[in-house]
């Protein structure tokens, strides 16, 4: 399924969302609902991931709640972008983003 999310459109994301801050983006890998994008925000490794459909997004935002150092679950921002897309960030390693 396509999601609509180029490289393109999540810079021009990153830049208006983060401007300086921000570093990348390098596409990870996309889903059936989802594509994610790594980059560099404040020094620190994140991931942003974009899709249409929030409640995927609630899920993940819940799950991290039950993070563990065996079982690292990173915590999630969720950002509203438009009506029609959703937004989540959180780090590559865990900790919060």
């Amino acid at each position: 399924m396509d999601v609509g999310v180029t490289e393109g459109t999540v810079r021009r994301f990153i830049g208006a969302h983060y401007g300086g801050r921000a570093s990348g983006p390098k596409a990870l890998g996309g889903g059936a609902w989802s594509r994610a994008f790594g980059f560099t925000l404040d020094g620190r490794p994140v991931v942003v991931r974009l899709g249409q459909y929030p409640n995927d997004f609630e899920k993940d935002r819940i799950m991290g709640a039950f993070s563990t150092p065996e079982l690292p679950i990173p915590k999630r921002r969720c950002v509203n972008w438009g009506s029609a897309r959703r937004v989540t960030l959180s780090s590559q390693n865990g900790r919060r983003a």
